[in-house]
C-alpha cells in the first residue's frame, strides 16, 4: 500500500512538472536590432510565431513558422534565431548581407506591435507593408507595390497614424496615406490571426 502511495504521488509531480513545461510564452513583442536602425517585432501563441524586421530604409523582412524551428529564414534568406522566454523574445538578426545583430524585445503594450497591411488595390495599383510600433511611439515600416519597389527607394515610408494612448475614447485606429493620398486602416497582427496568416504564407517565409 505504502509503495501504491509512492507511486501515485510520484506520478502526480511528473503530471504536474509535465504541465509547468506546456506553459508558453504568448503574446506581441517589439525591440531593436542592435547596432542598426531596425526593429524587431514578433508574434506569438506559444507554438506559431511571426516576425519582422524593419528600418525603414531598405530592411523589411518577415518571417513565420514554428517557435521549435528556433531559426526562421525570409523569403529573401534573412535569418531570425529566436530565443522565446516568459519576460521577451531575444535573439539574432542576420540580413540578407549576412552581418548578425543580436536583438531584445519587450511586451508590446499601448499602440505598440506589429502592424500588416494586407495586399490592397486603389487605384489600378497594388500595395502591401508592415510597421513596427515601440512603446514610446517610435515606429519602422516599409510599403511596397506590386512591381515590388519600396517606400525607401522613392519618397520614403508613410508613418503610421496611430493613438499612442489608447482608451475606449480614442482607439489606436491604425492608418496610414498611400502615395495616392488614399488612406487605408492598417490593422495590427494579433495572435489569433497566426494560424490564418501562416496558412496563406505572407512573405514565403519559413522555418529551418
Amino acid at each position: 500500500m505504502r509503495l501504491m502511495k509512492i507511486l501515485i504521488v510520484t506520478g502526480l509531480i511528473a503530471l504536474m512538472l509535465a504541465a509547468c513545461g506546456q506553459e508558453r510564452t504568448q503574446g506581441s513583442f517589439v525591440g531593436q536590432v542592435a547596432g542598426t536602425d531596425a526593429f524587431v517585432a514578433v508574434v506569438t501563441d506559444g507554438e506559431l510565431v511571426i516576425g519582422y524586421v524593419c528600418d525603414g530604409q531598405g530592411i523589411g523582412e518577415w518571417f513565420q513558422g514554428r517557435v521549435a524551428d528556433g531559426v526562421l529564414t525570409s523569403a529573401r534568406g534573412a535569418r531570425l534565431a529566436l530565443e522565446v522566454a516568459k519576460e521577451g523574445v531575444s535573439g539574432t538578426f542576420t540580413a540578407v548581407s549576412g552581418s548578425s545583430h543580436s536583438f531584445t524585445t519587450e511586451v508590446a503594450t499601448g499602440s505598440a506591435g506589429l502592424y500588416r497591411l494586407p495586399e490592397t488595390v486603389v487605384d489600378d495599383e497594388t500595395y502591401k507593408g508592415g510597421w513596427i510600433v515601440l512603446p514610446n511611439g517610435d515606429q519602422r515600416g516599409e510599403l511596397t507595390t506590386s512591381d515590388g519597389s519600396g517606400c525607401a527607394a522613392t519618397n520614403g515610408c508613410p508613418r503610421l497614424g496611430i493613438a499612442r494612448q489608447p482608451s475606449p475614447a480614442q482607439p489606436p485606429d491604425p492608418k496610414v496615406v498611400l502615395p495616392n493620398g488614399a488612406e487605408t486602416e492598417v490593422p495590427p497582427v494579433e495572435t489569433d490571426d497566426l494560424s490564418a496568416l501562416l496558412n496563406s504564407a505572407i512573405a514565403g517565409s519559413k522555418g529551418n
